[in-house]
C-alpha cells in the first residue's frame, strides 16, 4: 500500500473516533418528541409539544406554554424509540428522572442525558420554556403602490383611510405584526399563517370600501382588528386641451 494512502486512512480512523465522543452529528436520537401533557400538569390545560433541534449539540428543545400557566414547575414526557436511562444534569450532578412522573423547574433551561444501553455516549437535550407571546398588535400598514394613508400608521389607532385614483380597480395592502411570532394576520379574509401578510384587494366597484385587518397573538387567544376603508377620489371631468399644435 502507498504511503498516501496510509494516511488518509489513518486521518479517517482519527476523524471516525471523534465523532464518537459527541452527540452531535450522530442523527435522530432516542426520543422522538418531548411533552407537557395536560394529565401530567393541570395548570396546561392541554398537551404542550416541544420544537426539537437535532442540527445543535446538546439537541435543543424549545416550549412555549400558555401564558396562563403560573408555574414552570412541570413534569415532562419522553416519546422515547429506544430504551434509555434518563438522568437531569443541569447542575452538574446527575439527577435520576422518572419518566412523565419527575418534576422539574423550567423557569431555566434543563439539560437531560438518556443514556441508551449499548452505546457509549449518552445523548443531551437541551430544554428551554418560555411563555407564547400575548401581542397582537401591527408594527405598520402599508400600500405598496403609494397611495396616501391617513393618518399616518400608529399601532394604537385602529382605523385608517386611503383615497385612490377614479380608475383603480385592485388595491394591495401589507400588514406587519409586532410580534415576529405572531400566529395570524388576516386581511379581508385571507389569512397569512404568520407574523406578515400582503393581499390584493378588489376595489373594482363603489365608491367606498372598508378592509377588515385581523390579528391573533401567539397566545391563540389575544387578538386585534384594523380597519382600511378604501376611497375612491372623484373622476376627472376636465375634457379640454391643455395645447393644439399644426
Amino acid at each position: 500500500m502507498r504511503k498516501p494512502s496510509i494516511r488518509m486512512l489513518a486521518v479517517l480512523v482519527a476523524l471516525g473516533s471523534l465523532a464518537g465522543c459527541f452527540s452531535f452529528g450522530r442523527g435522530h436520537g432516542p426520543v422522538d418528541a418531548f411533552q407537557f401533557l395536560a394529565s401530567r400538569n393541570p395548570t396546561l390545560g392541554r398537551n404542550v409539544t416541544g420544537a426539537m433541534n437535532e442540527n445543535a449539540d446538546p439537541v435543543e428543545i424549545t416550549v412555549v406554554v400558555p401564558p396562563s400557566v403560573r408555574s414552570l414547575d412541570l413534569v415532562a414526557t419522553f416519546s422515547l424509540n429506544t430504551e434509555a436511562l434518563i438522568t437531569v444534569v443541569s447542575s452538574g450532578r446527575p439527577v435520576s428522572q422518572e419518566n412523565g412522573v419527575s418534576r422539574n423547574d423550567f423557569s431555566a433551561p434543563v439539560i437531560y442525558s438518556l443514556q441508551v444501553p449499548g452505546e457509549k455516549q449518552p445523548w443531551r437535550y437541551r430544554v428551554s420554556v418560555r411563555y407564547a407571546q400575548t401581542d397582537a398588535t401591527l408594527s405598520q400598514i402599508t400600500i405598496p403602490e403609494g397611495y396616501a394613508m391617513s393618518p399616518l400608521f400608529s399601532p394604537k389607532v385602529k382605523s385608517y383611510t386611503v383615497e385612490v385614483p377614479w380608475s383603480v380597480r385592485k388595491v394591495r395592502i401589507e400588514a406587519r405584526g409586532q410580534s415576529r411570532n405572531m400566529q395570524d394576520i388576516v386581511i379581508d379574509g385571507a389569512g397569512s399563517g404568520g407574523s406578515s401578510a400582503s393581499v390584493t384587494v378588489d376595489f373594482s366597484s363603489g365608491l367606498s370600501r372598508p378592509v377588515s385587518i385581523e390579528t391573533l397573538a401567539e397566545d391563540g387567544e389575544t387578538r386585534d382588528t384594523y380597519t382600511v376603508t378604501l376611497r375612491r377620489l372623484s373622476a376627472d371631468a376636465n375634457a379640454k386641451l391643455a395645447s393644439l399644435e399644426i
